[in-house]
């Protein structure tokens, strides 16, 4: 797993199911959404992947509901 795969399940909790109904506290700000969709390109981790791009749109304002849509689509 990759640092940033670590980085989006700890922000998560470790599972999906745990975003949908707990807010999203984005406490890292190392990386902004450009970042995120950079590093999400190059994760292994598929799920990884999409969990980062739905915080990149989350970062430019999308609501969390259309982020995770977007995300997993």
């Amino acid at each position: 797993m990759s640092h940033m795969a670590g980085m989006v399940l700890r922000c998560f909790g470790g599972r999906a199911e745990a975003a949908m109904v707990a807010a999203v506290a984005i406490s890292r700000t190392d990386l902004d959404a450009a970042g995120l969709r950079r590093a999400a390109g190059g994760e292994r981790d598929a799920a990884a992947s999409r969990r980062m791009l739905a915080l990149a749109l989350v970062l430019e304002g999308q609501s969390r509901t259309e982020a995770a849509r977007a995300a997993w689509a």
